[in-house]
């Protein structure tokens, strides 16, 4: 009977261990799917991330400028 207890106990250990790296993985995957969720309601809004880092719009038009010009020679 203790060999059969300590099988069971080992077992249930096993489980919990399991269950607690998997719980850690679907809860990560959660936030990321919050946050995917977030993103795309804002789109649905018309607010979206930048995609360049200028330090402000003067910089941004100058690369505007700059990148006209280059397509016109």
């Amino acid at each position: 009977m203790k060999q059969e207890e300590d099988a069971i106990e080992g077992s249930i250990r096993d489980l919990r261990s399991s269950y607690a790296a998997k719980k850690n993985i679907c809860d990560k995957q959660v936030k990321e799917a919050a946050n995917f969720d977030e993103r795309i309601a804002f789109a649905e809004m018309g607010v979206y991330e930048p995609h360049f880092e200028f330090s402000d719009s003067e910089e941004y038009k100058t690369a505007i400028n700059v990148v006209s010009t280059s397509r016109r020679q």
